[in-house]
């Protein structure tokens, strides 16, 4: 998906996969409204915001008055190096106010948090297991979903854990 207009460029990051996508030419507020609307089908935003950003400037507040009710959830702040403590407060707090996607403003321990919950949550939500994914690394969602259950040779059965797939593979390299 390219897309150009006289107010915003949209493009993969990494072509030929067509996500994650940059957009450039908006105001971030304005973006995120149009792509979380349009792009995303999403309703129930939970933002992940820097705490300096909320500080010292009108970043989130600009971005909570863009999206409106949308919002159902803002955690301010996370510490540096993405405590583990942390992610499943997030996780927690995304599942309680039913958010079906999350907003990061700021980068760092904030964007390597909102991906470790979403892994959490999709871990949580699908039952995902090892092998789906690794394949969600190359493939869409849907084509994961329909690949991982008509394949019947895997080397992990499907209601095989995350947990007791590391527990096997850890298990396999000490003996």
């Amino acid at each position: 998906m390219t897309t150009n207009s006289p107010e915003e460029t949209l493009h993969p990051a990494f072509p030929p996969s067509p996500h994650p996508l940059i957009s450039y030419g908006l105001p971030f507020p304005s973006a995120c409204l149009k792509h979380i609307t349009s792009t995303f089908n999403a309703s129930r935003v939970y933002v992940l915001s820097s705490g300096s950003l909320a500080r010292n400037t009108s970043a989130l507040r600009d971005l909570q008055s863009a999206l409106g009710d949308k919002v159902v959830g803002t955690r301010i702040g996370m510490k540096p190096h993405t405590l583990w403590s942390e992610i499943l407060e997030i996780v927690h707090e995304a599942r309680e106010s039913q958010a079906d996607i999350l907003v990061t403003l700021g980068a760092g321990s904030l964007t390597d948090g909102a991906k470790i919950v979403a892994l959490v949550r999709c871990v949580l939500v699908h039952s995902f297991t090892l092998p789906i994914l690794v394949r969600l690394r190359y493939s869409s969602l849907d084509e994961t979903r329909a690949r991982y259950t008509s394949q019947h040779h895997s080397s992990c059965k499907p209601d095989t854990t995350l947990k007791e797939t590391a527990l096997n593979k850890s298990s396999a390299y000490t003996s």
